[in-house]
């Protein structure tokens, strides 16, 4: 065939500058895309987090645990930083106790709670505050009033229950549980930040790809830039503005040789 039919079939690959001044400019010129698509992650994950995830509320309280009974510290007013150390241990013990079976079915059965071992281990956690004889109870419901109540039916029997089973130690209650006016989860500000941050990333990373694939050059700056060659002259798609203006549609033309065209095409023209 001619050079005609090789001239519509060159395809040029998407030869885009990576560097990083140009992914920035690409991110620029396109960031309204880029706002709508965080936008649009940002509205799903707050109506999927105000209207179909469970809530769910949490109370707490806390404890204070020492190495010894309140009758020995009357008697001892001086504390060592043995007595410190020792109390700070204890803590773990503590800890691991309170969320052990007998306690949470005993602060069960008291407020006539019906729920199974696996549920009640679900339901309580605790933390211990570092480097203080500190012990933190959280118990986390579905409804506010009984996460309240089944934490304070823990704070009441706690104290006498583990001092029973870890001998000449004590533990007092330092905050009492509090009715929870909030929902502890799905925390929906921080859970929508996140998701405009991650659609704010996948909509930067979206244009540049879309951008990186497309193989069309928009400028003569562009091809200056692609081909590092200077741009003598530009000619204009007459047909295209004549199109456009009757409302046509816009088109490229090919250009051929003198020594391609035949007599006859040349006859006829």
């Amino acid at each position: 065939m001619g050079s005609t039919d090789n001239a519509n079939n060159i395809s040029y690959a998407p030869l885009r500058n990576t560097d990083m001044f140009s992914l920035l400019k690409i991110i620029w010129n396109r960031k309204v895309t880029v706002l709508l698509i965080a936008f649009a992650f940002g509205l799903v994950a707050f109506l999927v987090n105000t209207c179909l995830l469970p809530k769910t509320y949490r109370s707490s309280f806390t404890a204070y645990i020492n190495n010894r009974t309140d009758a020995a510290s009357s008697k001892s007013e001086v504390l060592t930083s043995g007595d410190t150390t020792a109390a700070q241990s204890l803590t773990y013990t503590y800890a691991e106790i309170l969320r052990s079976d007998p306690i949470l079915e005993q602060a069960a059965e008291i407020i006539g709670l019906n729920y199974s071992e696996l549920d009640l281990h679900r339901i309580v956690s605790t933390s211990i505050g570092e480097n203080t004889q500190l012990v933190y109870v959280y118990v986390t419901m579905e409804f506010p009033d009984l996460a309240q109540e089944y934490a304070n039916s823990l704070a009441d029997i706690a104290p006498g229950y583990l001092e029973d089973i870890v001998e000449g130690t004590s533990m007092k209650i330092v905050s009492t549980p509090k009715y929870p006016t909030k929902p502890y989860e799905p925390n929906v500000r921080r859970n929508t930040a996140i998701a405009l941050i991650t659609g704010m990333l996948f909509g930067m990373l979206f244009v540049v790809v879309m951008q990186m694939m497309n193989t069309i050059i928009e400028s003569k700056e562009e091809l200056q830039d692609l081909f590092e060659i200077p741009v003598i002259g530009t000619i204009p798609n007459f047909s295209a503005e004549a199109g456009h203006s009757h409302g046509g549609k816009y088109g490229y033309g090919y250009g051929r040789k003198a020594a391609d065209i035949s007599p006859q095409e040349q006859q006829k023209s």
